[in-house]
């Protein structure tokens, strides 16, 4: 669906919006941080599923009217649009249970601390207050827009993908809202990865009585470590991380079982199927008598290639010069959901959410005057894309 032309979006004047966002948002500051504060203190641990619900009950409180919602499984759907649309995209659970005792919100001058404030509660709270924003302009219902919020992202989108994969295919455009970089970056390119757990089972026996072809499944995994390592290749942008391994019952007994977990990163899609057959082979071919393995593929995301973005990041770059604001691009070693979107040929830009830092850590923040500015940039971006469809 192409948007038709209208006279309040069409050729709307881009100078004047700073001037009306300045208005909207020294009302509404307050507001902003006092919700930001509501969803924070809401445990909303990936497993957390009563945590989950709450915080999405009291999240459509401030949708506007414009839009309609809807709750699908643990997942939220705002919307106005069902083709065509600009996809606005972001997660509501985070990696901190609840039994953790890192729970509070607090605030100084400069920044904003609590769990998930950076990643990523700040980031749905800049995507909100753009959409109240543009509806305060009586422009929302002239704009195709998804909002769409899943709960599962922490543990690699399992049960969300599908649903993240079938309104990317539809969509004309996507925004992330990851953090920003440490200097307002927008995300234009992500790595892909691959998650594995290898298994290797030898046979128990007495240490001192087993010298030679030594039946140990840490002696095999070792060997595998070492070839896993080897896949690190720098110049492609492949890297390898053989990060945790268990076995054995101590040390006099011969080990007869052993479980890596290994993470593999790449730059470029066309790598993956190369490095999956490097994989296989690692993981199947033993090197010690006595002993077998297997391993299994534990996570998966695809690559999030720059080049097909560019153009929507000079669109950004456009309503970021409106704003006075200045937004150069960055490729992330980390993955997101932009890694599904990217791999349903849309174009995407992640990193649309605040500054901030130390995610995933009892320390994380936000910078407070990074609020105001991405919520102004989503907005002009907004607009942009509905004057180039125009």
């Amino acid at each position: 669906m192409q948007m038709k032309r209208s006279t309040k979006t069409g050729n709307f004047p881009f100078s004047s919006i700073k001037s009306n966002f300045l208005q909207f948002f020294s009302k509404n500051e307050r507001n902003l941080i006092s919700f930001l504060k509501e969803l924070t203190e809401i445990n909303t641990y990936s497993y957390n599923l009563d945590g989950i619900n709450k915080c999405i009950d009291v999240f459509t409180k401030k949708v506007p009217k414009t839009l309609k919602i809807e709750k699908i499984d643990r997942n939220l759907l705002i919307s106005n649009s069902t083709e065509g649309y600009i996809l606005l995209m972001g997660h509501i659970d985070t990696v901190f249970p609840e039994d953790l005792g890192f729970n509070k919100f607090h605030e100084n001058s400069e920044k904003i601390f609590g769990p998930g404030v950076f990643d990523m509660k700040g980031g749905l709270v800049v995507a909100l207050f753009s959409l109240m924003f543009l509806d305060s302009l009586d422009l929302l219902k002239e704009l195709p827009i998804v909002f769409l919020i899943n709960s599962d992202e922490e543990i690699g989108s399992i049960h969300s993908k599908n649903l993240i994969e079938s309104y990317a295919k539809r969509a004309k455009y996507a925004f992330v809202f990851e953090g920003s970089g440490e200097n307002g970056e927008v995300v234009v390119g992500r790595k892909g990865k691959i998650g594995i757990k290898i298994e290797t089972k030898g046979q128990a026996s007495h240490a001192a009585y087993k010298i030679t072809n030594k039946p140990s499944a840490i002696l095999e995994m070792a060997h595998k470590i070492i070839e896993i390592e080897a896949l690190n290749n720098e110049k492609n942008g492949i890297s390898a991380n053989a990060g945790k391994i268990e076995g054995g019952l101590g040390p006099n007994t011969v080990p007869d079982s052993c479980t890596l977990m290994v993470d593999f990163r790449f730059s470029k899609q066309h790598h993956e199927n190369k490095l999956m057959e490097e994989i296989k082979k690692i993981c199947i071919n033993n090197k010690t008598t006595g002993v077998s393995s297997d391993f299994n593929v534990t996570s998966k995301r695809p690559c999030m290639e720059p080049e097909p973005n560019i153009p929507l990041y000079e669109l950004v770059k456009e309503a970021a010069n409106y704003a006075g604001i200045n937004v150069e691009s960055q490729i992330r070693p980390g993955v997101s959901d932009a890694n599904f979107i990217s791999n349903c040929k849309i174009p995407v830009i992640d990193g649309m959410g605040p500054r901030g830092g130390n995610d995933h850590s009892t320390k994380e923040f936000v910078i407070k005057s990074s609020l105001p500015e991405r919520i102004l940039l989503t907005s002009l971006s907004i607009l942009k894309i509905a004057d180039s469809l125009l």
